[in-house]
């Protein structure tokens, strides 16, 4: 029962040594580096903020897609003659440089650049999301060709887009299917 004219006031915090039993009232802690061996005190540490950050596992699968993709159309690429980057970044006429998955030139003529961007989804069709972005940074580029890899496939108006801004729509299951595609689109130009 709480009696009005009592003196309620907290008493504070009281710490008991676990070695001596010795109560005290404010403790003082200690840090002890593990490189060496110092022991200091909460005021001659140095705090700084650590980040750390962990990719859900939609993330990690969209990442892991992108560089199985990559690799094999970088390796169909070197193999028909081209200079590859990728990532690969170009300059535009703006002076904003752009980045691309993949950039292609011929070795004997630098002049003549391919763009590629990969569009990937875990879903059964990838919106005109991505034709709108490649068609922005190929407009300040300005390359010979600009390609865009779908997998698995992309909307209607992907497609009415992508033909609209003459970029080439490739879409594939695969790596292995896309590669194929580039490679019967090689043989189309080539006749």
């Amino acid at each position: 029962m709480i009696r009005p004219d009592a003196d309620y006031r907290k008493a504070g915090i009281w710490c008991t040594c676990n070695d001596c039993n010795k109560s005290f009232d404010i403790p003082v802690p200690s840090h002890f580096c593990r490189s060496c061996h110092e022991e200091f005190t909460f005021e001659d540490a140095s705090y700084e903020d650590i980040y750390s950050y962990t990719l859900t596992d939609e993330a990690k699968q969209e990442a892991s897609l992108g560089w199985i993709l990559v690799a094999p159309i970088r390796e169909f690429l070197e193999k028909r003659g081209f200079g590859v980057e990728t990532p690969g970044f170009l300059k535009g006429k703006s002076g904003a440089s752009h980045m691309f998955d993949i950039t292609a030139f011929r070795k004997e003529d630098s002049k003549e650049v391919t763009v590629i961007d990969l569009a990937t989804s875990t879903e059964d069709m990838i919106s005109e999301q991505p034709v709108i972005a490649m068609f922005a940074k190929i407009y300040d580029v300005s390359p010979d060709k600009a390609c865009l890899i779908a997998i698995p496939r992309i909307s209607e108006n992907g497609k009415k887009m992508a033909k609209l801004y003459k970029i080439t729509l490739v879409e594939a299951r695969n790596s292995k299917d896309a590669v194929k595609a580039l490679e019967a689109q090689c043989v189309k130009e080539q006749s």
